[in-house]
């Protein structure tokens, strides 16, 4: 089996495997003698959602155990982020361990998952943002909710702003279905967010609309399923 590690980027993955090389020595006594040494080979890097069978020194059990072990690191991300958002934070950067020096200084860390080998997700996020932060008594709501946009636009995370909302109206939907009126008002506040993308932005909606929405049914998607961990995890 090849050796696999994630990338910082959670977009990629490298595949490498260990072999040994015979190699000669030459002894400071002059006289000569051979040994192995174990060096790991570089195979590929590809992207997660590529075939892995394209790498033809992997076998077609290599690819299918590979796809299902990226699958597996990318639920793990995507659950610690809901974890996050349920105790407040949004944002930030999955930690994907480098070397053994990364347990050490993770270890404390909300979330850190003890025994995560080189190139799997640890279970750590850092540089998360604070939903909640203390603030003068002096500034209104809107100013604050302002400064928090501008902290979500620094971070580069401004597509995570509205996703601890839209968990809770999804738990709170599952308790006590919306009515129709209730369902009329949500549509109409997301068609509010709508017309300030295009009418007040001045852009097409064909373009919005091309850009955003695989990543839209993606993100959804991965907010059932991370629901759906999170039940399954209590009810254990």
């Amino acid at each position: 089996m090849a050796n696999m590690r994630l990338n910082a980027n959670l977009r990629t993955v490298s595949f490498s495997k260990t072999v040994s090389v015979l190699e000669e020595l030459e002894l400071s006594s002059g006289k000569c003698v051979r040994r192995y040494r174990a060096v790991n080979v570089h195979l590929g890097t590809v992207d997660v959602d590529s075939d892995f069978s394209l790498i033809k020194e992997l076998t077609e059990a290599d690819a299918k155990n590979a796809k299902l072990w990226v699958q597996e690191q990318q639920r793990l991300v995507q659950y610690a982020y809901m974890e996050n958002m349920r105790r407040g934070f949004l944002g930030g950067s999955p930690v994907i361990k480098r070397s053994k020096g990364d347990d050490e200084q993770y270890s404390d860390c909300y979330g850190f998952i003890p025994g995560r080998k080189v190139g799997e997700f640890i279970g750590v996020i850092i540089d998360a943002i604070p939903m909640v932060e203390e603030c003068s008594v002096e500034k209104d709501e809107y100013e604050i909710e302002y400064e928090k946009v501008e902290r979500f636009r620094k971070k580069g995370c401004l597509s995570e702003i509205l996703d601890l909302l839209l968990y809770a109206l999804k738990r709170s939907n599952e308790k006590v279905p919306f009515s129709e009126k209730e369902k009329c008002d949500l549509y109409c506040a997301e068609r509010v967010l709508f017309y300030f993308c295009t009418e007040g932005m001045n852009v097409k909606q064909s373009k919005l609309e091309k850009a955003s929405r695989d990543k839209a049914k993606g993100k959804y998607k991965n907010l059932l399923r991370v629901n759906a961990d999170r039940k399954l995890i209590h009810s254990g």
